[in-house]
């Protein structure tokens, strides 16, 4: 091997070397700027953009606030509670405005629609779609009475207009548009006027009537039942079933002559009822001067007879008062103070023992629709309520004491504990939603009513008898009217009404 050839070799030899050492040294040193610069690129990708924009759920971003700066937990929720509305309402507000021209045959329905939905951020359009229908509905179809026509056998339109003072025919001057409006200005207002919810407010207060339009019913109305006519229309409103508010209307609308637990449903109902007291008294300023107080009776309560005839006055014909009349009628009459005259005390009355469902149910299976010869102790209606004779409440409450042991922390010969009793267990029952409240004002455990029979099908041609009963909702005992309208026996197929009896 020639000279030259050895030095070729050695030169290719420390060559390979060199990139041998370069490759081992320079290998990791690669892979260390790599990850470097993969870490760069997705911190930069996390941050936000308008093309990788993130949403974050309120819940979410408002543990941000911590505990630390509240005196507690409570504390610290409500404050993020209110931070949560306070965003949503200035999200709400930087939205684009939704300018709609929507004009209606009725000046009121126009006002309420550029008050509260005209060009307003906070109705989304299919919220606003579901509104303008219903509130079309009650433009062609609103001006019929807000209470319902019900004629009956041997009562007639005309024989109606006769009991010229009588409040239902003063709030058959309210229509149902008005008494729909009223009922939404109430919640609206019960609520603030907040934008989070005034699309679903309204839609509620609107709808919550539309099964007394009359073409719905033909007549053939069943009071306790227009809730159920009322979803029904509401259900085949486009878009309507879409709504994320759908399950709360659908509860309020529902209960709002019943029972509600949902804190809407109750909201509703009061703002119905709101509404009624301030149609029924601003047609009383107009119509009627002050009303005489009832008198009272001396006799016992529980000491009256059914069968007792009533006293001949107006209330005695056979029209379903509303029962929120009757309640504004009395406080007018008295001045608005339910217990500056009741002197019943039930605050030492134990009954922590007591199971109200209990109760319900001994009475359903023991009195309600049953019937002894022409005589009967408890009687459910089609309107919803349900009426049992203060007397069986009382029995049915002395055979559980008995049986739970408790008889003896009672004296039942004590006149006055046995009023505190009996107000004490309507006052348990009032707490569970099951007392008709509005029959029943507080301070007090059930009332006078007189029931209307059918002409001349009742013993001795009583067409109409007189009880003190306590009144509850139909609901108490079971799920639908039907069910209880079913169980009625004998004379109990013949009631035509039921009354705040007149004294």
């Amino acid at each position: 091997m020639g000279i030259v050839q050895i030095i070729l070799a050695i030169k290719i030899i420390a060559f390979l070397l060199f990139f041998g050492i370069v490759s081992i040294v320079a290998k990791p040193l690669y892979l260390t700027l790599r990850e470097r610069n993969e870490k760069k690129r997705k911190e930069k990708a996390e941050i936000p953009t308008a093309k990788n924009k993130k949403q974050i759920a309120l819940e979410e971003l408002s543990k941000i606030w911590r505990i630390e700066c509240f005196d507690s937990e409570t504390e610290m929720k409500k404050h993020e509670e209110e931070i949560a509305k306070k965003v949503k309402e200035e999200i709400i507000e930087s939205l684009p405005e939704q300018v709609h021209a929507i004009t209606f045959k009725n000046e009121r329905l126009n006002a309420f629609y550029d008050k509260y939905l005209k060009s307003k951020k906070s109705i989304r359009p299919e919220a606003h779609d579901v509104i303008v229908e219903i509130m079309k509905l009650l433009d062609e179809k609103g001006l019929c009475p807000s209470v319902v026509q019900n004629p009956t056998d041997g009562d007639s339109d005309s024989s109606r207009r006769k009991y010229k003072k009588n409040e239902y025919d003063l709030l058959s001057q309210i229509t149902l548009l008005d008494h729909s409006l009223n009922v939404a200005e109430e919640l609206l207002k019960a609520h603030n006027y907040s934008l989070v919810t005034m699309a679903r407010d309204i839609i509620a207060a609107l709808g919550h009537d539309l099964g007394k339009i009359p073409e719905y019913h033909n007549n053939k109305y069943v009071t306790g039942e227009h809730p159920t006519i009322s979803l029904y229309i509401l259900s085949k409103i486009h878009g309507f079933k879409d709504l994320p508010c759908v399950e709360d209307v659908k509860d309020a609308v529902k209960k709002h002559h019943a029972s509600p637990q949902n804190a809407f449903s109750k909201d509703l109902k009061s703002a119905d009822q709101r509404a009624r007291e301030k149609e029924l008294e601003a047609l009383l300023e107009k119509n009627f001067k002050e009303v005489e107080p009832p008198e009272k009776d001396n006799k016992e309560p529980s000491e009256l007879d059914f069968n007792e005839k009533p006293s001949e006055s107006p209330s005695s014909g056979a029209i379903p008062i509303d029962p929120y009349i009757e309640h504004v009628r009395y406080e007018k009459a008295i001045g608005g103070d339910e217990t500056k005259n009741n002197k019943i005390d039930d605050s030492d009355i134990n009954i922590e023992w007591f199971s109200p469902e209990k109760m319900l149910m001994i009475i359903k299976d023991r009195y309600l629709n049953k019937t002894k010869g022409r005589g009967f102790d408890a009687f459910s209606t089609k309107n919803g309520y349900v009426f049992v004779q203060s007397g069986k409440v009382m029995d049915t409450f002395l055979e559980m004491a008995e049986k739970e042991g408790r008889l003896q922390d009672y004296d039942i010969s004590d006149k006055q504990q046995r009023k505190a009793i009996q107000l004490k267990i309507a006052n348990v029952m009032r707490e569970n939603g099951y007392l008709a409240e509005e029959y029943v004002r507080k301070g007090y455990f059930g009332g006078y009513f007189a029931v209307k029979f059918k002409a001349d099908t009742y013993p001795e041609k009583n067409d109409m008898l007189q009880g003190f009963y306590v009144p509850f909702y139909s609901t108490a005992f079971a799920n639908n009217i039907a069910e209880l309208e079913d169980m009625k026996k004998g004379v109990l197929k013949n009631i035509v009404s039921v009354e705040v009896a007149g004294k």
